[in-house]
């Protein structure tokens, strides 16, 4: 039996789904509103599957014991354009139907502002993944160290300053990440950066693998890389 925030999240994507035959439905009938409904509630199921079976978005994923033999090679692992692609349309039509709504302007002053606040998220979000979608995100698995590049963004942790990986659930059963501790960070900033989590940093993606997948991979890279080094 699933646990509770699974089980939500399996209630949550059947409502979306019930939600989005109703606004299929009020589109053909004409009625008004019914495109915004079905937009919203489609995307949303649509990142609910994404969260309940992350496998569709990640076909022929490489075996780990493969990526592992190709060591002291350098390996590269992307994060997958389908699954960013999905999070740049749901951020478009979320920020379409919060400014549907502001349009109309019948709503209450606090529904107003929760709408201008969607707005404004999903908005400064739609080029954030427009930019990780041209520049990518990656995790590359070198004999000395490990690179992750996210956008714009990059940082080299050497095998020596990294701790072993884990998988670590996210509060309120929305996914997983692999986390681990980074020995360079002083204590104040690890205690800012292991939040909710509970350790030093985390990944932000898991590269086209299971989060437990990645967590293997990068345990027995770092084995093979410190044996190496002594």
């Amino acid at each position: 039996m699933p646990s509770l925030p699974r089980l939500l999240l399996h209630l949550l994507f059947a409502f979306s789904l019930a939600l989005a035959a109703i606004g299929a439905a009020m589109v053909a009938r004409g009625r008004i509103g019914g495109w915004p409904a079905f937009a919203f509630f489609g995307m949303t199921a649509a990142v609910l599957a994404d969260q309940l079976w992350p496998s569709l978005l990640r076909p022929g994923a490489v075996a780990v014991e493969d990526l592992l033999r190709r060591f002291p090679q350098t390996v590269e692992l992307k994060a997958g354009r389908l699954r960013l692609g999905l999070s740049l349309v749901a951020c478009a039509v979320f920020f379409g139907v919060c400014h549907s709504l502001l349009q109309r302007g019948d709503a209450g002053w606090l529904i107003t502002l929760a709408l201008w606040l969607g707005a404004i998220l999903f908005g400064l979000a739609v080029p954030l993944f427009v930019v990780l979608i041209l520049r990518g995100a990656s995790l590359r698995l070198a004999a000395d160290g490990f690179v992750v590049r996210h956008g714009w963004r990059s940082h080299a942790v050497p095998w020596q300053a990294a701790g072993r990986f884990s998988v670590q659930p996210v509060p309120r059963g929305l996914g997983a990440l692999v986390v681990y501790d980074d020995a360079r960070l002083d204590s104040r900033a690890a205690g800012d950066a292991a939040g909710p989590v509970g350790r030093r940093a985390a990944l932000p993606d898991s590269y086209g693998l299971e989060p437990e997948d990645l967590a293997r991979l990068l345990n027995g890279w770092r084995e093979l890389a410190l044996a190496s080094a002594s």
